[in-house]
């Protein structure tokens, strides 16, 4: 259905940036915030079922990898998950946001929602950066 809504994008890339399109256009910014020393990870399931009953869903980083994650994973595009670190706190433990990269064809392409920025921006302030294929 969201792929249709789009036109039936005939590329993978532009299935890419149809599904990215779609989420940015539901995504609930500010965030949702996980309680202290908690994370809390929604399900896709949770995050389509808000979006169907209210057209709009809050989510936070990791929320927003497990939902694109998985609608590109259903039209078998390969992803990736980047986990940035930050060296603001001075911890180098400490990570900040994660996002994700898709395969479409050549090349990867960062998708990152809750920045609000156009598919393919990624950050230049990162300190530690671990890129994981699923």
């Amino acid at each position: 259905a969201i792929i249709a809504s789009y036109g039936w994008p005939r590329t993978q890339h532009e299935r890419v940036l149809a599904i990215y399109q779609w989420y940015l256009s539901r995504l609930v910014i500010p965030q949702v915030r996980d309680r202290r020393r908690v994370e809390e990870i929604r399900g896709p399931d949770y995050l389509l079922s808000r979006i169907r009953t209210l057209g709009k869903a809050p989510a936070d980083c990791d929320d927003t990898v497990v939902l694109l994650g998985a609608l590109l994973e259903s039209l078998d595009i390969p992803i990736r998950l980047v986990v940035v670190g930050t060296s603001a706190s001075g911890n180098p433990q400490a990570y900040g946001p994660i996002y994700l990269k898709a395969q479409p064809a050549r090349g990867w392409l960062a998708l990152d929602p809750i920045n609000g920025r156009e598919a393919g921006w990624e950050t230049a302030d990162r300190s530690i950066q671990h890129e994981v294929e699923v």
